[in-house]
């Protein structure tokens, strides 16, 4: 007989219950400041360690983001850079953006990112780094 809730770890010869995991719990704490079409931005946030079982003893996840933008007549351009590391890697991105809106609630955007990921689960820790080219529409109501 065969139980679902069984998972073995990486390392580990004995399988654990899966429903034996940390509570999800999270915080985030953000400001932002505007001034003259300028705008700033800055969070920083806390996963704890949701989702890991009780067996393993990892690190919290934590990110943090800041950003920068300027707006004027309908469009505006930002520059943001993102963090987040947990122990099985980190995320680095940083973005240039452009946008036009075209009525409330509706907006053409494009966006280079340059994004560089660290695996830290394989031995030795790998990394890949690349950039990507976005062009969209973003409608919110």
């Amino acid at each position: 007989m065969q139980n679902n809730n069984l998972l073995f770890l990486p390392g580990q010869n004995l399988p654990i219950n899966v429903k034996n995991q940390e509570n999800l719990k999270s915080w985030d704490l953000s400001a932002q400041a505007a001034y003259m079409g300028f705008n700033l931005g800055f969070s920083y946030g806390n996963n704890y360690k949701s989702g890991q079982y009780y067996i393993d003893n990892r690190k919290d996840g934590t990110y943090w983001n800041l950003g920068i933008s300027y707006s004027i007549l309908g469009s505006s351009v930002s520059l943001s850079h993102f963090n987040s590391q947990n122990i099985n890697g980190d995320l680095q991105k940083n973005s240039l953006t452009a946008a036009y809106h075209i009525k409330k609630g509706i907006h053409l955007f494009t966006e280079l990112a340059q994004i560089e990921l660290l695996n830290k689960a394989t031995t030795p820790s790998k990394s890949s780094k690349f950039n990507c080219f976005l062009v969209g529409s973003k409608i919110s109501f």
